[in-house]
């Protein structure tokens, strides 16, 4: 065996092993080397290009592995969640409950205030901006929602991402009733 040396440690090649991803992990000793960095989830130390980049084009914290592992994850989450509440819907108390929100004047106010908004984006008669207004992180345009405080006034919308929107509409909501 010829005399190797691990090109991020500089140590032996018996120092450094094949991780558990197929990436090269490295033998740490006491600290993490330069070029190196170690998954949070799976704890291993890795190079750096096993790290993908995350939709805002920065490196991601946890190791492609894990980060995939975690989609598939939410993925399968989201299709059961999605059929408990496709079934739910087909269910009598579903329907029941479906169509008295649907015949309520708010659900008819927000659909008018939401179909209105769209237009107005679409026609350029309102710019959505690329940051959040609240938290003023640079997001994607398709991230931003429109946030209507009245929805009588169908174009005074507040930008938020997504974070900031359920935050924001959460605290809207009123508090429930403590028995």
């Amino acid at each position: 065996m010829k005399n190797r040396h691990c090109p991020v440690l500089g140590l032996h090649r018996s120092h450094q092993w094949s991780g558990p991803h197929g990436g090269i992990r490295f033998c740490t000793g006491s600290a993490i080397p330069d070029g190196a960095q170690q998954c949070p989830r799976c704890r291993s130390m890795l190079v750096a290009s096993s790290f993908p980049m995350n939709w805002l084009g920065k490196q991601s914290q946890m190791c492609r592995r894990c980060t995939e592992r975690q989609a598939s994850y939410r993925a399968t989450k989201r299709d059961v969640r999605a059929m408990q509440i496709r079934s739910w819907r087909e269910s009598a108390s579903g329907k029941a409950l479906t169509r008295t929100y649907r015949s309520s004047i708010r659900w008819g106010l927000k659909e008018v205030a939401r179909r209105a908004l769209r237009q107005a984006v679409r026609k350029g008669k309102l710019v959505k901006p690329n940051t959040c207004q609240d938290c003023h992180t640079v997001v994607p345009r398709t991230c931003l929602h429109g946030h209507h405080h009245d929805y009588s006034r169908p174009l005074d919308v507040r930008w938020l991402c997504a974070s900031c929107h359920a935050r924001v509409a959460l605290a809207a909501r009123p508090a429930p009733e403590k028995k």
